[in-house]
């Protein structure tokens, strides 16, 4: 599935120049694929050995794209710098705003180490949990047609199942109650823990104990343990020496707030919160998306009159994890939007992220085992009539294959009824759910939430760079990216020194207004 972008149109599906692939991967440090020679693929051909991978955090092409957006295609200086706009106006603060915060950014180190060495660091390897049997019985309309079939984990030999079939609903909640488990002793395990080591001193609710299941990465999860002492000793000077409590703030970015008790959730083996995953799409909204696509969009009809007063609705809407799981257990998904609770503009966006839950619990915030991704795509095909109808894909990245399949499905079928506009004809009720088969897949269980933070922050860094392509390379065709996932390796220990790297410079760089 190719997206371009258009000025005047926003992002469209399909077309493009034959080589006018926006892909950011070169600025990626490149790792070797130490699969046998003549691994069979879907195709039934063999492959060669030794075929580039890179490897990504997620969030280190956030620089390199938003350096796409410097230039336009006459040479001449694109107004996104921080003194672009002189006139006070709300543009100049979104601007301003925007500036402080990839300011803010944690640029991690050029990595030295050689391309045999990948070893040393907990990559996804494009692999489920649950073997071989899944991943090939995916849908036929997934992205990555031509994916070679994964090599069975050790670890990955239950549940036992026919392949070319999915995981039946048993299977899935047996395998989300063994998450659930596996939480909850954590949990046990780390509250008997920290009564041992804090006693009757401040208790923040961290855990500063060895982690036992960092291997091959202990000095990666010693930095984390690192970082988070150092957010402690910020903080607390922030407040002036005053004693912390879990509700000590650390970071606010527009209405998303995240305290000393979240950061715990950073630390290696640790579900991430709702906060967390909030947090990081605020950041990438006011840091990337909000300064870039309303300056660069001026002439478009993303700006529209209301209240006498022009307001820039975005093409591209980071829905936060409240908002997915109000849409996704709603039995009137309308009445959301009827009531304004639902952020502005988001039926009007063409691309839609939704960090989604498999808690459908309305009185435990805590109540779900996994996170996925589910991405709305509502786009017009390049090269038609106007009046066609939108191409309307639901893509689902999750961690864990098609484990969060039931409730991908309600999300879908509400998130339909939301984004539906009956006033515009090209809209329709019917989305096609596409189970992206080269997402990442994690390797313990605790790294869902990292992945979700993670492939968000990559695709929005595509989408990003696509923008500032398309306006400098006009003339010489239509640039494009697609979204998929092949070859890319995911290290989620180094996604979560990002996070807490970057929290640190927000409390040693608190906004002064």
């Amino acid at each position: 599935m190719n997206i371009t972008f258009s000025n005047y149109k926003g992002f469209l599906c399909g077309g493009g120049s034959p080589d006018g692939r926006v892909d950011l991967r070169k600025y990626l440090p490149q790792i070797s694929n130490s699969q046998p020679s003549g691994r069979k693929e879907n195709t039934g051909k063999s492959s060669t050995a030794g075929s580039v991978e890179y490897r990504t955090d997620g969030f280190d092409l956030l620089a390199s794209a938003w350096s796409l957006q410097e230039t336009g295609s006459d040479g001449t200086e694109l107004h996104l710098l921080e003194n672009s706009v002189t006139d006070g106006s709300t543009q100049q603060r979104i601007l301003c705003y925007g500036n402080y915060l990839r300011n803010l950014c944690f640029q991690s180190a050029e990595n030295n180490e050689s391309p045999s060495s990948k070893g040393n660091d907990q990559l996804s390897s494009h692999t489920t949990l649950y073997g071989e049997e899944v991943l090939e019985g995916s849908d036929t309309g997934a992205l990555d047609e031509d994916a070679p079939s994964p090599q069975i984990p050790e670890m990955a030999k239950t549940p036992i199942r026919d392949k070319k079939k999915r995981l039946t609903p048993d299977e899935r909640k047996l395998l989300r109650q063994q998450a659930r488990e596996m939480k909850r002793n954590a949990r046990l395990a780390k509250t008997q823990e920290k009564k041992g080591l804090h006693g009757g001193d401040l208790d923040l609710g961290l855990d500063l104990v060895p982690s036992t299941n960092c291997i091959g990465s202990r000095s990666k999860a010693k930095h984390l343990r690192f970082l988070i002492d150092e957010c402690i000793k910020a903080a607390t000077i922030t407040v002036g020496g005053s004693k912390l409590s879990d509700t000590t703030k650390v970071s606010q970015i527009d209405d998303v707030t995240l305290y000393i008790t979240d950061l715990k959730n950073l630390q290696d083996d640790e579900w991430l919160s709702d906060s967390n995953i909030s947090w990081v799409y605020a950041f990438l909204y006011h840091g990337y998306l909000l300064p870039l696509l309303s300056e660069s969009l001026k002439s478009s009809k993303f700006y529209q009159y209301k209240k006498e007063k022009e307001e820039f609705v975005s093409p591209i809407c980071l829905l936060l994890p409240t908002f997915t799981f109000l849409i996704a257990n709603n039995p009137d998904p309308e009445d959301l939007l009827t009531c304004n609770v639902l952020p502005n503009g988001i039926s009007d966006a063409q691309i839609v992220f939704c960090p989604l839950n498999d808690n459908d619990d309305f009185g435990c915030s805590e109540g779900g085992s996994h996170w996925s991704l589910v991405v709305f795509f509502k786009l017009q095909p390049t090269g038609v009539p106007s009046k066609t109808a939108y191409i309307q894909k639901a893509l689902v990245y999750d961690s864990m294959f098609q484990a969060n399949a039931s409730e991908t499905e309600r999300l879908v079928h509400n998130m339909a009824k939301v984004l539906y506009n009956p006033k515009d004809p090209r809209s329709k009720l019917e989305w096609d759910i596409v189970h992206v088969r080269d997402s990442p897949q994690q390797t313990n269980g605790s790294d869902c939430g990292v992945y979700v933070a993670a492939i968000t922050s990559f695709l929005v860094s595509q989408l990003v760079a696509l923008t500032g392509s398309s306006t400098r390379h006009a003339a010489a065709g239509d640039p494009f990216v697609d979204l998929s996932l092949k070859s890319l390796r995911f290290n989620a220990i180094d996604s979560r020194i990002w996070m807490l790297s970057t929290l640190l410079n927000f409390l040693k760089n608190p906004k002064i207004d």
